[in-house]
């Protein structure tokens, strides 16, 4: 019986090696599929600010409000003038689906927002706001949308900054390249999340 084994293997081993790599495959494709789906389910949100407190009433608003198709939003306030932003930004800022950033040269850099930012199709986000905005561009394309205008306090988000009239600076949004939301801010595919996000945050009256 060894002896059989034995040849049969030396006979047909390329058959286990084949049957070893479709299983390797399958399981990646199984991996991927249940990983994506659940990419799918859910947005992260960072927004870099100036000494914010709790988000735990905004988390709330969040959780309660959130788009059916979506079973988790999570937004994070990040203090931009603290030490450790630097590590949150590379470890959280670019890996998150959706960043609102303060338009600082030492935060948004063109080269981090050419490489990790998507591309913004203007007519598009027009289109689903019925109104005029005014974006951050590189190179001749579009990347942010300005979400909060200092000088005159308004802005699709000038209610979230209600608590922030100290922080002397305009605000963009911007969504990572890397998002399976980012498409149809890109005037592709028909994930709404994006524009559904953004209408969620305008809606929230005041931290």
């Amino acid at each position: 019986m060894k002896k059989y084994f034995k040849n049969h293997f030396k006979n047909y081993w390329f058959l286990y090696v084949v049957w070893l790599l479709v299983s390797a495959l399958l399981s990646t494709i199984i991996i991927n599929a249940r990983t994506r789906l659940s990419l799918e389910k859910k947005v992260e949100i960072f927004f870099a600010c100036k000494g914010y407190g709790d988000s735990a009433d905004i988390n709330d608003y969040l959780t309660n409000n959130k788009p059916y198709l979506l079973e988790k939003v999570t937004l994070s306030f990040y203090d931009y003038e603290s030490d450790f932003f630097g590590a949150y930004y590379a470890a959280n800022g670019i890996k998150s689906d959706v960043l609102i950033l303060p338009e600082k040269d030492s935060i948004i850099i063109d080269k981090s927002v050419e490489n990790y930012f998507s591309r913004i199709d203007t007519n598009a986000v027009e289109s689903y706001f019925n109104q005029e905005l005014y974006y951050y561009s590189v190179n001749g394309y579009t990347y942010g949308i300005k979400v909060y205008d200092y000088a005159t306090k308004t802005g699709l988000l000038s209610s979230i900054f209600t608590g922030l009239n100290d922080d002397i600076i305009d605000y963009y949004m911007f969504f990572t390249d890397s998002s399976v939301h980012a498409k149809m801010i890109n005037g592709i595919g028909n994930d709404n999340c994006a524009f559904e996000i953004i209408t969620l945050l305008a809606n929230y009256e005041t931290i």
